[in-house]
Formats: C-alpha cells, sequence, structure tokens
C-alpha cells in the first residue's frame, strides 16, 4: 500500500514538473488563428494586423488562416474539435459565437461550452440605411407611410445572421409587414439599398465604408441605446418610435475549451497591448469599430451575456431555421 502512494506520488511530481515546464515553454511553435470567414472580410483584416502583433510579443509566428463556409460555423467548427494546447485560436464574432448558437443550434457542431473567449476586441456600430434618394427623410416618417399601407413591397435586407435578426426583429417591434431579404454579405445588400431594388437593410459601418460620402444610400437610425459620439447626428431607432433595437456587431479571440488558464491569461494580455497600438486605433478608425479592451474574467461574463441575449432575441422574433 505505501509503495502504491509513493507511486501515485511520484507520478503527481513528475505531471505537475511537466506542466510546470510546459507552461514556462509556452510558445514554443507557430500559433495559427483561424478567420472563418473569406480573404479580405473585415474579420480578416482585423485578424492580419493581431497577428503581426501577437507574433512580435510571443516570438513565434502566429499564421492567419481563412476557413470560410455556413456563416463562419465551418471555421469555428474547426477551432472547436481542436487540441485545447494554445496553439489553434478563432477570430470569433457576433455571428459565429453567439447568434449562430441559437440559430442552428441542431447543425452548428458546437456550443456555448465549446470554448473560451479570451478577449475581446471592438464593437461595431449597426444601422439602418435607406436609398439616397427615397422620399423617406426619417424612419420615423417610413413607418408612418408602411403602417398605412403607402409603401409598396416593403423589403429588409439581411447580410449575415446578425442583420437577418435585426431585420425580423424590427418588423415585429415597429409592427410593419415587410419581406427579409438575405444575402451573402452586408455590401450585396446596401448595393441593391443603393439601387433602388431593396427598401432598407441593416448593415455594419464597416460594410457601408463605401457608400459614407451619403450619395447613394442614407443612414437613417442607429440599433443603440444612445447616440454614438462619432455620429451625433444619427438619431437611435428607439428615438424614432422602435424600442428595444439594441444591436451590435463584435469580434474576439477564442480557444478551445479546456485551454490552459495561463495562456488564455497570456494571450488576453498580448491581445490588450494590441488594442492599444497605432495599427489597432487605425483599423478601428477606418471601420467605425469602438475597441474593446477586457481580463480574461470581463470577456467570460460577455461571452454568457451576448449568448444568452441573442438567445431571447431569437426567441422574441420567432426564427426558426433548424
Amino acid at each position: 500500500m505505501k509503495r502504491t502512494l509513493n507511486n501515485i506520488l511520484w507520478v503527481a511530481l513528475m505531471a505537475h514538473g511537466i506542466f510546470a515546464h510546459a507552461s514556462a515553454d509556452y510558445p514554443n511553435k507557430p500559433i495559427t488563428l483561424i478567420v472563418p470567414f473569406s480573404t479580405g472580410s473585415g474579420s480578416d483584416t482585423t485578424a492580419r494586423l493581431l497577428s503581426e502583433s501577437l507574433s512580435k510579443q510571443l516570438g513565434v509566428p502566429v499564421v492567419v488562416e481563412n476557413k470560410p463556409g455556413a456563416n463562419g460555423s465551418i471555421g469555428s467548427q474547426f477551432v472547436a474539435k481542436a487540441k485545447p494546447d494554445g496553439y489553434t485560436f478563432l477570430l470569433g464574432s457576433a455571428t459565429t459565437n453567439a447568434v449562430n448558437l441559437s440559430l442552428y443550434p441542431k447543425t452548428l457542431g458546437y456550443n456555448e461550452a465549446s470554448f473560451v473567449m479570451v478577449s475581446t476586441l471592438g464593437r461595431g456600430i449597426i444601422g439602418l440605411f435607406f436609398p439616397a434618394q427615397s422620399q423617406w427623410k426619417n424612419l420615423a416618417q417610413y413607418l408612418e407611410a408602411a403602417k398605412t399601407g403607402a409603401v409598396q413591397n416593403p423589403t429588409c435586407g439581411s447580410g449575415n445572421s446578425v442583420t437577418l435578426i435585426a431585420c425580423e426583429m424590427f418588423k415585429k417591434t415597429a409592427g410593419i409587414d415587410a419581406v427579409t431579404v438575405p444575402y451573402k454579405s452586408n455590401g450585396q445588400a446596401l448595393n441593391d439599398v443603393a439601387g433602388g431594388q431593396l427598401g432598407f437593410a441593416f448593415s455594419d459601418m464597416n460594410a457601408a465604408l463605401p457608400y459614407k460620402d451619403g450619395t447613394r444610400v442614407h443612414l437613417a437610425a442607429v440599433t443603440a441605446n444612445k447616440r454614438y459620439e462619432t455620429l451625433a447626428e444619427v438619431p437611435t431607432v428607439a428615438e424614432q418610435g422602435v424600442p428595444g433595437m439594441l444591436f451590435s456587431s463584435w469580434t474576439g479571440v477564442f480557444a478551445p475549451k479546456d485551454t490552459p488558464a495561463h495562456i488564455v491569461k497570456r494571450v488576453n494580455a498580448a491581445v490588450n497591448n494590441w488594442l492599444d497600438s497605432p495599427s489597432a486605433v487605425e483599423q478601428f478608425k477606418k471601420t467605425g469599430t469602438i475597441s474593446e479592451k477586457t481580463s480574461v474574467a470581463e470577456s467570460a461574463a460577455f461571452y454568457r451575456a451576448e449568448a444568452g441575449r441573442w438567445k431571447e432575441y431569437i426567441e422574441q422574433a420567432n426564427v426558426k431555421i433548424n
């Protein structure tokens, strides 16, 4: 019995020694940062700037690998099933790590518990856009006309899961009957708004950058609880008669569940260092993104809250896909 206890103690000590060595040795090989969207997307651009900084801070190459498809679920599922050793991370988003959880619960291949959130990156503004030449000068006018039948064939364009739910919640809360038209991207939806083929669309500001001169589309409202400082002249949806529309896009870094806490903490610190850098400030200013630095604990709380909030939105909008 004594010999057995000694053997157990020896094994435990050996394991502790190996773990301690691994902790001190991390990282000792290239790290992969998976982007679940295509090359050239907003997430991809952010990931490549972040990877440059992480490579310098961690002392090993941080390689960006794109795995697009199925609304971001292919790349996300890949990371969810990856070995939790600190060498595979996900550039996740509101779409992949909040909306999709409740929108595709049966076929997604991962759930909230599949990841640990390492850090938030930034929050993007979601706006409601009309054609620039629209006869409706603001959202309140449009809603009044829609409710009296003066709007012919009202349509709402969406280019991802976030804006899809925004369309459905907007119709329900505003009390109007409109057809939601899905697109492969918010940019494509805005293109049809500009061309007059679509009544209006919800989109993140990054996708709207080509239209920022206001000659083709008009930003009529933002989905927030108060006006943004950078868009002080643009009223919220709530100010114009539709409360409860608190939608924003966001990005963050995720690791597979069971990734060691010391690794998560180290990468969190490196990500936060990048958020203070000129490259991050310039990128977020360009895309209208609001930088958000969080600790590991704050990131976990943010993740839980967002997953729960989007589940409520989907239930309220009665959106059922599978």
